[in-house]
């Protein structure tokens, strides 16, 4: 017998998920909130002592011999499902990033309600196809599965009781526009590129704000900020008023001295100034002097980063392929450098703005030249860090499958040691295709950004197998101005998936 200390008196539920359970009759709160049949409480007297008699004996017969002890449990391979949903719930839920960390009570099918459980299938799946990470032929079931958890959302919708306190059913509405956004990439115009967007904010409407004041809610709430502002920004259109009510109640919840949340705060200035010159609402002389005045305040965030934020420089004097100008910058994760890539491609449209309506001739053309060329080599600077295995990211490496390497099958490297890569750190690379491309694109990009931009997009579709690399490095291969929307590529990526 073995005493196995004090025991928790949790239900089963909130044990297995190590969840704090408050032992509320007839059900506990966490349950409650995840609509999961709640088992109970157990008696915690009974199950302070246990008989381990047999599990000693299994240890001592493993020791002797081995091959005559069955395992307890036989693996099986994981179904497409699975292994989609635990790829997802690894890099944005409690893991790579915490961006849907509102979805962690829903790992498993079972404590989901059938429409969020659907919903979290198709981009899951969705997300392993276009992220390089599973075979195009996932997209299939994703779209199969989108349709269903589409059906058995609007149904959950037609009892407007359920509509206005089931919060799962306003998280499947967020889930479907990232479907829609990662798959939807030549219809930016069509309706179902914001209607469940605005769905969203419908239910919001009617359940309340004062509904969302747990970290989870808010969390919720800065997600529902995120979709919207990027359907904004894809489609150039001014961001609605609601959207600013609801950062401005998040903001009480929240470290609004954050710098990713002063960017946003710039970000959200942007898609309006871009929402306003397309429908005429800033005369054509104006423009300029806006452009101005938000490419100074995304320079001022810049310039007052906290140390944590900031980062060092490092010269190599030998010859890389993956390091430009001999020079890169070395950050503290791969949230900041993308806060950082948000603010240096910004400017680089900004100043392409200014460039469109004044002069060659004018003092502001050369500024505006200037600035673009140090963003774009700013942004080719934050790349060896994430793809440079031979130098700059060896350090990312398995320690075991750094040079000399053991035998394997991994890629080879520049300096001929095969290797292979942690998941997250393929997923940082994807995350530097973006701000690369608008630095390719940019005719007032340094001569030779281009081709080496161009190489690296190669580099990322041979060495990490990142296929899209290969379609933008084709893109920047032709000769002349690419005449490709940047916002095309940007829902092509399906970013908001993979937003920090």
């Amino acid at each position: 017998m073995v005493f196995c200390g004090r025991p928790s008196k949790a239900c089963q539920r909130c044990r297995e998920r190590k969840l704090r359970c408050d032992l509320r009759i007839p059900s506990c709160g966490q349950c409650n909130r995840a609509i999961a049949k709640c088992h109970g409480y157990r008696d915690t007297r009974q199950i302070r002592i246990r008989n381990e008699s047999q599990a000693v004996r299994m240890k001592a017969l493993q020791r002797v011999t081995p091959s005559l002890i069955p395992p307890r449990i036989q693996a099986f391979p994981l179904s497409l499902d699975a292994q989609a949903r635990d790829m997802f719930f690894r890099f944005y839920v409690d893991g790579f990033s915490t961006t849907w960390s509102f979805l962690k009570p829903f790992y498993h099918p079972t404590d989901a309600p059938l429409h969020l459980s659907l919903s979290i299938d198709c981009v899951s799946l969705a997300f392993i196809s276009l992220g390089g990470c599973a075979d195009e032929a996932a997209l299939v079931p994703a779209r199969e599965k989108y349709t269903s958890a589409l059906h058995m959302t609007n149904k959950a919708l037609q009892n407007p009781e359920s509509a206005s306190k089931d919060v799962t059913i306003l998280v499947s509405a967020l889930l479907l526009d990232l479907f829609e956004k990662m798959t939807n990439t030549r219809h930016r115009e069509s309706n179902s590129w914001t209607s469940h967007v605005d769905g969203a904010l419908a239910l919001i409407r009617l359940r309340g704000l004062d509904k969302f004041q747990t970290p989870e809610g808010v969390r919720l709430l800065v997600r529902l900020c995120t979709n919207l502002l990027i359907s904004c920004m894809a489609i150039g259109h001014r961001i609605p008023d609601e959207l600013q009510e609801l950062r401005d109640y998040a903001s009480k919840h929240l470290n609004v001295n954050d710098p990713k949340w002063r960017v946003t705060d710039l970000s959200v200035q942007y898609a309006n100034l871009r929402g306003d010159i397309h429908t005429g609402a800033i005369p054509p002389d104006e423009i300029i002097g806006h452009a101005l005045e938000l490419d100074a305040k995304y320079a001022a965030i810049g310039h007052t980063m906290p140390p944590p934020w900031q980062y060092t420089t490092t010269f190599t004097p030998p010859p890389s392929p993956h390091i430009y100008n001999q020079t890169y910058f070395n950050y503290l994760d791969r949230h900041i450098t993308q806060t950082w890539n948000v603010i240096r491609f910004t400017r680089i449209l900004l100043n392409e703005l200014i460039l469109t309506h004044c002069s060659a001739s004018d003092p502001l053309a050369t500024q505006a030249i200037k600035v673009i060329q140090t963003a774009v080599s700013d942004i080719c600077a934050t790349a060896p860090q994430y793809i440079d295995c031979a130098h700059a990211a060896l350090h990312l490496l398995p320690e075991s499958q750094k040079p000399p390497a053991p035998p394997g099958t991994g890629i080879v490297a520049p300096d001929g040691s095969p290797h292979t890569h942690y998941p997250w750190q393929k997923m940082s690379a994807y995350t530097l295709i973006f701000p690369l491309f608008v630095a390719a694109q940019s005719r007032y990009s340094p001569p030779d950004a281009r081709g080496w931009i161009a190489k690296q997009m190669r580099w990322m579709e041979v060495h990490f197998g990142i296929k899209i690399g290969g379609t933008v490095a084709a893109m920047l291969e032709k000769e002349g101005d690419l005449d490709f929307d940047v916002w095309s590529l940007y829902a092509m990526l399906g970013s908001y998936a993979f937003a920090a």
